[in-house]
């Protein structure tokens, strides 16, 4: 059913989580200057404009004459690289660079309500409670929304399954690579197509040939641009161990609270991560990829099984199984599945809950969680307990309910 109101909506929904996401992100600036004047040990703490940073690095260099992947790294693809480039283009200063990139990022969360109150009238929901949840969802990850670009593959992924619901494989296709050329992960958008490719194989091929024809042209001209210097960057993912917010990490952690000594964070890897240093991190971390396969293998067979269609359980449910079997859990992973998760009714609280415990724990707590305190760990694996929680309501079998 619909709501009975006719005009957009998104832009009340834009508008409410630019107030609520200015004032999130006071309250965290409030609370890390009231921990430094009580002296609670919150020394030099990581702000969530940590990457902006390293993204104005990426400018001054291209800007001073230095190629990106050949003269530095870049652990992201190009289209991730042209995003960050953008805002310099106006900017010369760091202040200005990061008020440029908070209002790019701002735009496309703009864009995410467009297209999700788009996708919720043509499914019949109630918009209204659709884009209060969504907004609920952004509000604790405020930061994270606007000083990283994890946004755009919330944008991409809800794009391309908006044009696929309208019949429009072949730009579905396209928008779906454009996200992977920002995160590999929208490719998994592409499942909903191929796994009805008994009862729709014509624009399952077509979407999914124009994927890989757009993959195809845009890393044939960015080889030839970087050449073998590319693998420097790719090295770096390869190279990567247990990310201080994965399923793994979390229960080493806590594990070492009763065994001091065995689990630690650190911070000297070629990525800019923190990662866990225990003497099972390298295995666990080299069984991540595998196990990744495995769940959403079986989850596609699952979605397979399924007699009644519905594309946001269907995407969040291999969401939260990539981001949960593998060795990086970021905090701002929480962003992709936060548009559909906005259409699961029995998801919506528990995950809210989940995205609250990611800002408790990065980066209110992080410093204390770099120095092995004990709540910031509790929180990270209720958070991960949670996010399995929402697996298991998704596929257990209960009544649906309408909105």
């Amino acid at each position: 059913m619909t709501n009975g109101f006719r005009g957009a909506l998104w832009p009340v929904a834009t508008l409410c989580f630019g107030g609520l996401a200015a004032g999130a992100l006071l309250f965290e600036w409030l609370l890390f200057k009231g921990a430094h004047l009580l002296r609670w040990g919150w020394n030099d703490p990581r702000t969530v404009d940590a990457d902006v940073v390293l993204y104005f690095e990426w400018v001054t260099a291209i800007v001073a004459g230095r190629s990106p992947y050949i003269d530095f790294p870049v652990p992201y693809p190009p289209v991730a690289l042209l995003v960050t480039m953008l805002p310099g283009v106006l900017a010369r200063s760091y202040s200005a660079y990061l008020i440029a990139y908070s209002l790019l990022m701002f735009t496309a969360a703009a864009v995410l309500f467009a297209l999700t109150e788009s996708y919720a009238r043509l499914l019949h929901k109630d918009v209204k409670r659709t884009l209060g949840w969504l907004t609920a969802f952004l509000v604790p990850l405020s930061g994270l929304v606007l000083w990283r670009f994890d946004i755009l593959v919330a944008v991409t992924t809800i794009g391309a399954l908006l044009l696929l619901a309208r019949a429009r494989p072949g730009a579905a296709g396209g928008v779906a690579a454009l996200g992977a050329l920002v995160k590999l992960v929208p490719a998994l958008v592409l499942a909903v197509p191929l796994l009805r490719f008994r009862r729709e194989a014509r624009p399952a091929l077509r979407s999914v040939f124009i994927f890989l024809l757009t993959i195809a042209i845009v890393c044939t001209a960015w080889f030839a641009y970087a050449g073998p210097s590319l693998y420097t960057s790719f090295r770096i993912h390869s190279q990567r161990g247990l990310e201080f917010g994965s399923l793994s990490a979390g229960v080493l952690l806590l594990l070492g609270q009763f065994f001091p000594q065995s689990a630690r964070l650190i911070t000297t890897n070629p990525c800019i991560c923190v990662e866990v240093d225990h003497a099972w991190a390298t295995s666990l971390a080299a069984a991540a990829l595998p196990l990744q396969a495995l769940a959403l293998s079986l989850a596609a067979i699952w979605i397979f099984l399924q007699r009644q269609r519905n594309d946001a359980r269907d995407l969040s449910l291999l969401f939260f199984l990539y981001i949960l079997t593998g060795k990086v859990l970021s905090p701002q992973y929480l962003i992709w599945t936060a548009p559909f998760v906005a259409f699961l009714p029995r998801l919506r609280v528990p995950f809210l809950v989940a995205c609250i415990l990611t800002t408790a724990v990065y980066p209110i707590g992080f410093e204390l969680l770099v120095k092995q305190v004990a709540w910031p760990i509790v929180a990270l694996n209720v958070r991960n307990a949670i996010l399995i929680y929402c697996v298991w309501l998704i596929v257990s079998p209960t009544r649906t309910r309408v909105d």
